[in-house]
């Protein structure tokens, strides 16, 4: 069975906002990942952890089971504290760049069985899952793009995109 072509523009943009995110992490220290924006916004740690719970809803929203655990969602999720510092609770840059790849991986393996019919069935809500996954892609390029600017709080003056 050929690839759903709403389901292959999926696969194709969460491999772009996963190269662009390595691209602009690339050369960072750990320590970077928790410079804050200002007068407001969240650090590069946040961001990409917050991409990472996302796409542990986009897992739900497909049928399969999430890797994460309640906890780890927590600290990441939309609403929870700021991550201000190391001391803070936050997942290490290695383990969210895995965690970021294995999900992809999880998601692409189950876009690349789905059909235009599973796309178009209604949640509760009467919102169709490709148009929920549409959204969750959406809102994870627009986080991608924070990146372009966290990078820069490190003082690094460069254009890596």
């Amino acid at each position: 069975m050929a690839t759903s072509k709403r389901a292959e523009d999926y696969i194709y943009r969460l491999a772009v906002d996963q190269r662009v995110i390595r691209r602009q992490l690339d050369g960072l220290q750990e320590s970077d990942l928790f410079l804050q924006p200002q007068p407001r916004g969240n650090c590069a740690n946040w961001v990409l952890g917050h991409i990472v719970q996302s796409r542990q809803d986009i897992l739900r929203s497909l049928g399969l089971d999430v890797f994460w655990t309640e906890e780890e969602e927590a600290i990441y999720k939309f609403g929870s504290e700021p991550i201000t510092s190391q001391d803070c609770p936050h997942l290490p840059l290695e383990r969210l760049l895995n965690d970021m790849v294995r999900s992809e991986e999880m998601i692409v393996t189950r876009l690349q069985s789905i059909t235009d019919d599973e796309l178009d069935v209604l949640d509760d809500e009467e919102t169709s899952l490709g148009k929920t996954i549409n959204f969750q892609i959406w809102h994870e390029g627009y986080h991608t793009g924070q990146f372009e600017v966290l990078r820069q709080l490190s003082g690094v003056n460069d254009k890596v995109i």
